[in-house]
């Protein structure tokens, strides 16, 4: 093996670093940008162990471009002793020593073979930015030593490294460092005064700036936050480049290598290299001295309240910003124009937030709990029997602990079940496992890879646009247009106009990859397929995602559908999506503002299936309910009811109750209580009656009854609302009958021997005795019903004399007695003469004691 390039500052940590690779199992480096860590130590390696070096990055790039220079500057094409493994391309064959492979690719390894028995080492390089990969790969090495691997090395990698955590986590860790090779670098922070400017603007300000400086005349790379930012750019400085006779490149993981490797060439045109965030430690790129750093980046996250995963463009740490600047002074002095602020850099964190703390968790669990069970760990009955290096949040555990349940991937006690084991052989989020374990049973399996590998690779569709159609399924739309795509070979105008070519040829990718995966032809992915068979297999993975269109009075002001999620909360359905017409759908892809004013505007639907409700009941047990509902119509004065099928807090069917029930009364007692004494005029009947059996009491006479006024309300509020549903059925009797029947027998005797509702009078007249509190009963009629009445009226064996109130024509008292007779001796002579001068036509005799009292005509009541 020769050497093709000079001495890096890492070649003098090399010796010491040898050693204690011999006599430790944990090492952690820490070199700066630009000392060599990643393409030397590996290879020094070689020779003291005799099995595979694994080195993982966080970037496709990285892995390829790092094994490449390696393999060159031993005299190798890569392949042989130093190869690499990333998504969808690998370079390796049986020579192969050291492979580099990104940590994704780690996670499968270890699944296929959880004691890495060729492995001797395994290196985790660029440790600062935290991807969860990074983390479990930490944690599963880590655990390997200390149980079936003590022979197991692990190198931990990074220039800005947090050495504190990392010593406490490995204490017997031996830590070397270096300096590295450093060239001064001017940093140029963005004045207060130029915060209103555009970042376009900016970025094209800063970039005619460097190619005017005469002082730093080498290439620039400028750090956007993503694809679709690189590409605007590109096209915002064409003829900026034409000017300045400098030629521009793009640098991002979805370029083929052809096209990666014409950045790291060298060039008579000087070059403006526009990257997303993997230049931040990928190989050096030699010639440049110019930085112009936006300060952002794609950052994952996890929504855990709907378990939406999101990319947002967010300020990158301090240590990026710190990382990217350097990349200014890799191979002579430099200048970084950094398009923020001084005051916002001093604001950022110094570290950006781990991944595993922010983002889902859920192929990760479920990957874990594999390797839990091929370790033969034991199970703790918790979430697993790893030691976390950074413990994720308890919230995003459980979220993704309950989702796995919900795919019966898991059981109730989060242990792996038979489905589980089945999903988890597919490199995908086990959401498309499922999908893809479910299509199986419907024959469908090359059709499903389609659907699974256009939401994992994301929507071909121009972003921003209007739904070019109405339809069922936006996934189901877009499978068309791909099948189109691959018989035709071409596109049609319309579609040319609505399909992104790059996303088209990511997806395309994705689905031949799976189709070599499991031995599919890939032209079968296209075969015809029944749109139920694909809300199927999508609702097995979706379960949770389900969504109704809510019913509106009126348009919202964005004029965009309204959606209830079956978990409960709110979105709005994407005038993007075809599926306008269809009242229940699956949730695909959303898009979440941190800027709207309430959760339920936040979130909008972008892509989604719609669905028959019909086809809703084959989802989980969990998620189907039968219900009955019961409320109370204010407007109606009634209870309503109705047996409903829910889907988790959706509606599937509604039927009303016909026949009565327990509930029925049950609220129908409670608005009666609430209302009384309502729907009766008043409640005067109970008031009677209570005084009633009150002067009985006093009377003492033994009286068994209810005490309806008091802890026996809710008796006659019960007895009242027995087998009714309504106020107007409660009205088909008076309160007076509703006390009635619930008297005894031996009550009802005593209460009318003793104290009567009635005297007769007269000729027959029948007149109420009144009961009220604080009064003496009383009776009142016209004075000439008296006539003939001799004494008194009295109740309770003539003990209790009642009140008289004796009425003139306009049946206002004229004189209240309770000595009738008195009244005929002293008084009635001279009300008589001043009525009889008022009301002429009635009869005024002198004698009233003998006189006749007027005829009693019964009249029937009105009903």
């Amino acid at each position: 093996m020769s050497e093709k390039n000079g001495k890096l500052p890492t070649d003098e940590l090399l010796p010491a670093l040898i050693a204690d690779f011999q006599l430790e199992n944990s090492l952690i480096v820490q070199a700066t940008p630009g000392a060599g860590k990643t393409t030397r130590i590996p290879v020094a390696l070689i020779n003291v162990t005799k099995k595979t070096i694994l080195v993982l990055e966080p970037r496709r790039l990285a892995a390829r471009l790092s094994a490449e220079r390696v393999a060159h500057e031993i005299g190798e094409q890569c392949g042989e002793t130093i190869g690499y493994h990333v998504r969808y391309d690998k370079c390796e064959s049986a020579r192969t020593r050291v492979k580099y492979i990104t940590e994704g690719i780690f996670s499968r390894l270890i699944l296929e073979d959880p004691e890495l028995k060729d492995i001797s080492c395994v290196i985790i390089d660029e440790f600062h930015e935290r991807h969860v990969h990074t983390d479990i790969a930490l944690m599963l090495v880590n655990l390997l030593q200390k149980s079936i691997r003590p022979d197991l090395k692990l190198i931990i990698m990074s220039a800005t490294l947090d050495t504190f955590g990392l010593q406490n986590y490995l204490p017997n860790a031996k830590v070397h460092s270096s300096l590295g090779r450093t060239f001064p670098i001017e940093i140029e922070h963005l004045e207060a005064n130029l915060l209103h400017k555009k970042l376009p603007n900016l970025i094209y300000d800063a970039i005619e700036s460097l190619l005017n400086n005469p002082k730093y005349s080498g290439d620039i790379l400028v750090f956007l936050s993503g694809a679709y930012e690189i590409q605007k750019t590109h096209e915002n400085i064409k003829n900026l480049a034409n000017k300045y006779n400098a030629i521009i490149f793009q640098l991002k993981a979805d370029l083929s290598p052809v096209e990666q490797q014409k950045v790291f060439r060298t060039s008579e045109k000087r070059k403006i290299i526009l990257s997303t965030n993997v230049a931040e430690t990928s190989v050096t790129i030699e010639g440049v001295t110019g930085v112009i750093d936006c300060g952002l980046a794609k950052i994952a996250g996890h929504a855990s309240w709907s378990g939406l995963p999101t990319l947002d463009t967010l300020p990158i740490s301090q240590s990026s910003c710190i990382q990217r600047s350097g990349r200014a002074g890799r191979t002579q002095a430099g200048i970084a124009k950094r398009l923020y602020t001084s005051f916002d850099f001093q604001m950022r964190p110094t570290f950006q937030k781990p991944e595993i703390q922010r983002v889902d968790l859920t192929q990760t669990l479920l990957e874990m709990k594999i390797i839990e069970k091929k370790l033969k760990l034991k199970n703790t009955n918790t979430h697993f029997s790893f030691p976390w290096f950074d413990a994720p949040p308890q919230n995003i555990l459980h979220s993704c602990s309950a989702l796995l349940q919900f795919l019966n991937a898991f059981d109730e006690n989060n242990n792996i079940t038979k489905i589980g084991i089945e999903i988890a052989q597919y490199p995908l989020h086990p959401r498309l496992g499922r999908i893809l374990y479910e299509a199986h049973s419907k024959n469908i399996f090359s059709q499903a890879i389609v659907i699974v590998s256009l939401i994992n690779e994301g929507s071909i569709l121009k972003r921003g646009i209007q739904a070019p159609d109405v339809g069922e399924s936006d996934l189901y739309f877009q499978f068309n247009l791909i099948k189109n795509y691959v018989l035709k070979n071409e596109y049609s105008l319309f579609e040319k106009s609505i399909i992104e070519t790059q996303s088209l040829k990511r997806v395309e990718t994705h689905i031949r990859h799976l189709c070599q995966q499991n031995k599919i032809k890939f032209t079968d992915c296209f075969k015809p397929v029944s749109i139920d068979d694909l809300s199927y297999i999508i609702l097995m993975g979706y379960p949770d995602r389900v969504c109704q269109i809510r019913k509106q009075n009126k348009v919202n002001l964005s004029g965009k559908k309204e959606l209830n999620l079956c978990l409960g909360g709110g979105a709005f359905l994407s005038q993007s999506s075809v599926v306008q017409d269809s009242e229940f759908l699956i949730a695909i892809d959303a898009e979440e503002s941190t800027q709207a004013l309430s959760q339920a505007n936040s979130t909008q639907i972008r892509i989604c299936h719609g669905i028959n409700p019909e086809i809703l009941i084959a989802a989980p047990a969990y998620f189907i309910q039968e219900s009955e509902d019961y409320i109370w119509d204010e407007n109606a004065q009634r209870v309503r009811s109705s047996k409903k099928t829910l889907y988790g807090k959706l509606t599937l069917e509604e039927i009303p109750i016909r026949q009565h029930t327990n509930k029925h009364e049950e609220i129908l007692l409670k608005e009666l209580a609430s209302a009384w004494p309502k729907p009766f005029e008043d409640d005067n009947a109970l008031r009677y009656l209570t005084k009633r059996i009150g002067l009985a009491k006093l009377a003492d006479l033994t009286i068994y009854t209810p005490n309806f006024s008091d802890e026996d309300f809710k008796l006659l509020l019960c007895h009242i609302c027995e087998n009714k549903k309504s106020f107007d059925e409660i009205l088909d009797k008076d309160l007076e009958d509703y006390l009635d029947e619930l008297l005894p027998y031996e009550t009802k005797k005593l209460l009318n021997e003793f104290f009567p509702s009635h005297i007769v009078i007269g000729k027959g007249r029948k007149v109420k005795i009144n009961y009220e509190e604080d009064k003496p009963p009383w009776v009142a009629s016209r004075l000439q019903d008296f006539f003939g009445t001799l004494q008194t009226p009295r109740i309770c064996k003539e003990s209790i004399p009642l009140v008289v109130h004796l009425l003139a024509p306009n049946m206002q008292a004229v004189q209240v007695t309770t000595d009738l007779a008195g009244f005929w001796a002293r008084g009635y002579l001279e009300i008589k003469k001043e009525l009889s001068r008022k009301y002429p036509r009635h009869s005024w005799p002198d004698d009233p004691k003998t006189a006749e009292p007027p005829e009693y005509v019964m009249r029937r009541k009105r009903k």
